[in-house]
């Protein structure tokens, strides 16, 4: 899967963040002066901005484990904003979800809050997401990452025959020079003796920048 920027500064800071940052991660080695130095001339200075307050009322409206949403339900953005409240996250963790897709095309909307909450590996996404197709793939619209954070035993399926089929991912918003990961801000690892396998690729039509 290629990505094109288009910027040739912004292509190099992101390369040397994706490929210095797994290596601080997996390996848990420090990184020496220098490379301490690049990473802080590559990575762009974030700013934390507090989680809006979601009314109670919302919050106990989604009181189940188990929703269907189809693509465009306003529901479905109601629901994933719950996530930004680090008790009902973690309440709802290991919610299942069922999307459909309309006209073969599943749009995360605007309002949409990216599922799960980094707040503790407790509160990470860690459910199952089925996808009412029958089609190849599962082709979606987003200005977002689909998760805030999620756990590498999340199950994500086709609705029928229970294969990974790959998510067809069309990034409709440009980040600019803002980090936003195509699938998920946090990946956790729960200590699964298989983790599930995904699968994510880039829709030829998505000419924006990611990272």
């Amino acid at each position: 899967m290629k990505k094109r920027f288009t910027h040739k500064n912004k292509t190099c800071r992101r390369i040397i963040s994706c490929t210095l940052v797994p290596v601080l991660l997996f390996t848990g080695l420090p990184l020496d002066p220098l490379s301490v130095q690049i990473m802080r001339n590559a990575v762009p200075e974030m700013t934390v901005k507090a989680a809006e307050e979601i009314p109670q009322s919302q919050l106990d409206s989604y009181a189940a484990n188990t929703y269907a949403f189809s693509s465009g339900d306003p529901k479905f953005s109601e629901y994933s904003q719950c996530f930004q409240n680090a008790a009902w996250a973690a309440a709802h963790a290991n919610d299942v979800i069922t999307l459909s897709p309309v006209d073969s095309l599943f749009v995360f909307d605007a309002n949409y809050n990216p599922m799960g909450n980094s707040s503790s590996a407790d509160t990470a996404f860690n459910g199952t997401i089925i996808l009412n197709t029958t089609a190849a793939d599962f082709a979606v619209q987003a200005s977002a990452p689909l998760f805030e954070s999620v756990k590498d035993s999340v199950n994500i399926r086709r609705i029928t025959t229970n294969d990974t089929i790959a998510i067809n991912i069309n990034r409709v918003a440009d980040v600019g020079d803002t980090i936003s990961p195509l699938f998920a801000n946090h990946v956790c690892g729960s200590a699964a003796a298989a983790p599930y396998e995904w699968k994510v690729t880039l829709n030829a039509n998505s000419a924006h920048s990611y990272s």
